[in-house]
């Protein structure tokens, strides 16, 4: 009996031994910061997925300039063969006119010339891009003699499938520039006259400047 009643009495104090032991633990490794009880080596999760969503988009950013650019730089400034591609994208936007000459600066085009089949200057068509909600929004379009837009498209963009995507598809959305003078190409909103398309606010406003930048060029270089 005394034999049992010891046994009990040492299994109840190795037990409350623990029970403290795992208590004072606890309680020190709660009292020490996070930082010196967990130590992981390397960038966090959150640095990871900054560096690489940055990596990424600074990809996408210098791979759509890189192909603006080539589709418009040249090494001459008299004379440069206007792509199939690029003179059907225009022929849509402008469709009377026959002849598209770059204006250059600095080697590079910055906007084109559109001529009727008599040779006379009838308007200018243009490429700009504007960064969206995901990528750089390309932009095309058409101005008249009198600088107001002829037509626009969006003719490459990265935006979300089904949203933000409609930038591209939503004719309500890309007859509202025809007509507008520089002044009015601002999104409502800001005192112009595009409305944005519902929950499409930043690709619209992209698509938006990228055309009045490029509108304030030509004003720019036509109008000295």
């Amino acid at each position: 009996m005394e034999r049992r009643i010891k046994r009990r009495e040492l299994i109840k104090g190795l037990g409350s031994g623990i029970a403290v032991g795992l208590i004072t633990a606890g309680a020190i490794a709660y009292a020490f910061p996070r930082e010196v009880r967990i130590k992981i080596p390397g960038p966090t999760i959150t640095e990871k997925f900054t560096k690489t969503k940055t990596k990424v988009l600074t990809k996408t950013i210098t791979k759509f300039a890189t192909e603006l650019t080539e589709a418009t730089a040249v090494t001459t400034v008299t004379k440069m063969p206007i792509m199939p591609e690029l003179m059907q994208i225009f022929k849509q936007l402008i469709p009377d006119a026959a002849e598209f000459k770059p204006v250059m600066k600095d080697d590079v085009v910055m906007f084109f010339e559109a001529y009727d089949e008599d040779g006379a200057l009838m308007g200018y068509t243009f490429l700009g891009q504007e960064m969206g909600y995901a990528a750089p929004i390309v932009v095309a379009g058409a101005v008249d003699l009198d600088y107001k837009i002829i037509d626009v498209a969006v003719i490459k963009h990265s935006e979300t499938p089904r949203i933000g995507d409609r930038i591209q598809i939503d004719r309500d959305f890309l007859k509202q520039f025809k007509g507008l003078t520089v002044e009015e190409l601002k999104l409502s909103t800001e005192g112009g006259k595009v409305d944005a398309i519902t929950g499409v606010t930043i690709s619209s406003k992209a698509v938006v400047d990228a055309i009045r930048k490029k509108l304030e060029e030509i004003i720019a270089e036509t109008s000295k």
